[in-house]
């Protein structure tokens, strides 16, 4: 039986999964376990010897005897997919190349790979891996929008598992939403497709098999309808309640107006779900509007982040600066937001515009897009490919740092995280010791760093622990807060772009 190397790549910047070691992070571990690679793992079974390797903890081997080399990714790791291809190549070997980037940016990729695969690969997963396996492959294969039945229970059993904080499951695919910057519509349609309930139990036993006691459910926005999402969360919440060693948390992501739904965030935390990204994007209505996400408007976007806290749930909000109607204004904007929802983490970026997205092509046609010379592609919240209408490429640099330094200011997270502990209900959350791994343990060596900052951290991390002694529920939410703080410190500090001078209540100098 032949060979493959299967490979997930580096993401490209430092970011919130893989915690440089040298500002006090992880090293050893990742944040979320690989769903793509394990997935293709199996759908290859039948054809291929499959050896997984995951980039962020084991160095590439590139002196490997097998056959082919199969690289996945998103656009954050095609930087380095591009550079293993390369590098394979040269030595001689058949590189495959699927995954979102390669299905939304295949210009890009084609001159990369040897057998490009495009979208989603279970329907047509046995022809090309028995075409290849037989020497008889095509240049490029196109996938289907499968039914999601026929996505398969992951090869765990080739991963890693110990040294990841968190499993991985999907549930869904697609989102009927119709954002403008979005490319999962692109990619996965807007037509949302589930996985059968019994599928779905199948994958949590056996990520429970193999350890895991908290997941990732990797749908873009799982909660969107309203009566199968209901159905599965109810299956989920019985499923976990069964478990000898205790249930799993999960985190997901969902858009804001799960917030009207009693009875949905109910079943959220019933589940086993406490913590939901959210993206916002931006408090300016007129934006919302433009990039046509109309499920955050005509809502109090406060009013709705605090409903979903005393349910139980914590928010990792997304926030963006760039739209057409943003002004040199919107970074303080922002920031009253943010302080005001008291969402303590937030994952901050400049718009950019993904291949294949309406934006993309909007702004293709008025020449407002930044080509990069070279193919790399944009690598931390800084970077962008648009000329943006109303603020500078000097003031989207400043404005971008004065945002993140005055966000992460201790005292300012700790008011946001202090407020959130006082805000959050729910009676079930709380961390069982028992059941947590060396990876887990790991993480309260990273928050321990917290307060060896600085002093002002000190005191926000005394602050903390005294709030959670009002609010022990809340600990599991505050600890995941207080590690993701570490490492947005550890990255601003490698960007070198943590500067305290710029903290102050009025706006910088340039408005």
């Amino acid at each position: 039986m032949k060979k493959v190397y299967l490979i997930n790549p580096i993401e490209a910047d430092v970011g919130y999964f893989k915690w440089p070691n040298d500002e006090g992070g992880l090293t050893d571990y990742v944040y979320i376990a690989d769903l793509a690679t394990t997935t293709v793992a199996r759908l290859m079974e039948p054809y291929f010897e499959v050896e997984i390797c995951e980039a962020s903890l084991y160095p590439i081997n590139y002196d490997t005897d097998a056959d082919f080399i199969a690289i996945t990714g998103k656009i954050s790791q095609w930087n380095h997919m591009k550079l293993l291809s390369l590098e394979f190549k040269k030595r001689g070997k058949t590189v495959i190349i699927g995954g979102s980037y390669a299905s939304l940016s295949f210009e890009k990729v084609r001159p990369f790979c040897d057998i490009l695969i495009r979208g989603e690969i279970e329907e047509i997963a046995d022809q090309v891996f028995s075409e290849i396996s037989s020497g008889n492959w095509k240049a490029e294969y196109i996938g289907t929008q499968p039914d999601m039945s026929f996505s398969p229970v992951p090869r765990w059993d080739l991963y890693p598992n110990e040294r990841a904080l968190m499993g991985s499951i999907q549930i869904s695919r697609g989102c009927p939403f119709q954002c403008e910057f979005c490319d999962v519509i692109e990619y996965l349609g807007r037509k949302q497709r589930h996985k059968p309930i019994e599928n779905i139990i199948k994958e949590l036993d056996a990520l429970y098999k193999f350890g895991y006691r908290e997941a990732f459910i990797a749908d873009d926005n799982l909660t969107v309808y309203r009566k199968k999402a209901k159905g599965i969360l109810k299956a989920v919440g019985d499923w976990n309640r069964k478990q000898p060693d205790g249930p799993m948390l999960f985190r997901t992501q969902v858009s804001i107006d799960i917030a009207r739904d009693e009875e949905m965030l109910e079943l959220c935390t019933y589940s086993g779900l406490f913590a939901v990204f959210i993206g916002i994007e931006t408090p300016n209505v007129e934006s919302l509007k433009e990039t046509r996400k109309f499920q955050n408007l005509q809502i109090d976007l406060v009013d709705q982040i605090h409903k979903v806290f005393e349910h139980g749930l914590s928010i990792y909000g997304g926030m963006i600066v760039g739209f057409d109607n943003d002004t040199p204004q919107i970074f303080e904007r922002q920031f009253e937001f943010v302080t005001e929802s008291s969402i303590p983490y937030v994952t901050y970026g400049l718009l950019n515009a993904p291949d294949q997205t309406p934006l993309y092509d909007r702004l293709n046609k008025a020449n407002r897009l930044i080509l990069e010379k070279d193919g790399t592609v944009a690598g931390n919240a800084y970077e962008t490919n648009i000329d943006f209408k109303n603020i500078s490429k000097e003031e989207a640099q400043i404005g971008s740092k004065w945002l993140m330094n005055n966000m992460y200011a201790p005292d300012n997270f700790g008011d946001r995280l202090c407020k959130f502990i006082e805000l959050l209900g729910g009676t079930h959350q709380i961390a069982n010791l028992k059941t947590f791994r060396s990876v887990n343990k790991e993480l309260f060596k990273i928050i321990r760093k917290v307060k060896r900052m600085g002093d002002r951290e000190a005191i926000m991390h005394e602050r903390v622990i005294k709030m959670l002694a009002k609010n022990p529920h809340a600990n599991v939410h505050a600890l995941n807060y207080l590690a993701l703080y570490a490492s947005i410190r550890a990255t601003m500090n490698l960007n070198k772009t943590w500067d305290q001078n710029l903290v102050a209540e009025q706006p910088f100098e340039y408005i």
